[in-house]
């Protein structure tokens, strides 16, 4: 369950954000429609039945991957990219809702006094639930800087432009 989290940490806070902040104009997502669904997302993969589902079969998994890839660039979209709607403010806002979304099943995972699934010990699914919140929030938080630093920079040459 460790390498799974693993894996998902990449996906949805590695390549997803570069994703987003490059698909520009191509892709464009209402913002609390992107925070709602990749909530869902997340919460849905999480549920013990489907999670057990997903890791019996291989071709399961790897939808489940693609599905977690294009949630999360969809969700990271109204935050980084160009052509986002957000401003400095509004990305700052989207994203201290958002993170707390991405680490709550991670708290659960830890905290819970029993394992979810089958095949994976209580110890394993703490080690799992603790990477999903811990690092996972942690990696979030240094998206955010970094995403809210770069819109600041680019509001502030668009306004030193307009001036020139």
């Amino acid at each position: 369950m460790t390498t799974h989290m693993l894996e998902h940490l990449a996906l949805t806070l590695v390549l997803a954000p570069a994703l987003a902040a490059g698909a520009a104009a191509r892709l464009r997502v209402p913002p609390l429609v992107a925070l709602l669904q990749f909530a869902i997302v997340v919460a849905v993969l999480h549920v013990p039945l489907v999670w057990d589902a997903v890791h019996e079969r291989p071709l399961l998994r790897v939808g489940a991957d693609l599905l977690t890839l294009a949630s999360a660039t969809c969700f990271w979209w109204p935050a980084l990219a160009v052509a986002s709607p957000l401003g400095p403010i509004g990305r700052t806002a989207y994203l201290m809702v958002g993170m707390p979304l991405m680490s709550l099943p991670g708290v659960l995972l830890d905290f819970v006094d029993h394992p979810l699934y089958r095949g994976v010990s209580l110890g394993e699914q703490h080690r799992a639930g603790a990477l999903m919140w811990g690092v996972g929030s942690a990696m979030s938080a240094a998206v955010l800087v970094v995403g809210v630093w770069a819109s600041l920079v680019r509001e502030e040459r668009s306004v030193a432009g307009a001036g020139a």
